[in-house]
């Protein structure tokens, strides 16, 4: 029996092997103590743009419901933010990203 061939991925077409963790204590990312590795700084990097695109997003949004003649306490008593319960660390070859899904949704009554 002949041997069998097996094709080599070429390098941009390979999938790149990615690491998934959770960030159960939050505090524990936003610590004040210094970054040991690259690693921690690289999530620490994630978690502050998650939740500085969270914080845009609810200020954007806020600010429509404010131009629509709502005040704070109506928008707080009429929406919520909904989030993943614990955010996903993805650890790449090349890249570590953080996912974190929220919606702002409609209060039910």
């Amino acid at each position: 029996m002949a041997p069998r061939k097996t094709a080599k991925p070429e390098p941009e077409a390979a999938a790149e092997a990615v690491e998934r963790t959770y960030i159960e204590r939050m505090s524990s990312v936003l610590t004040t103590t210094p970054i040991r590795t690259r690693e921690d700084q690289a999530v620490k990097d994630e978690f502050r743009r998650a939740l500085a695109d969270r914080d845009e997003a609810v200020a954007d949004f806020v600010a429509a419901r404010v131009a629509e003649g709502h005040t704070l306490d109506d928008i707080n008593e009429l929406f919520a933010l909904q989030s993943q319960i614990v955010p996903v660390v993805e650890r790449g070859e090349k890249k570590t990203r953080l996912k974190w899904g929220y919606m702002i949704v409609e209060r039910a009554e």
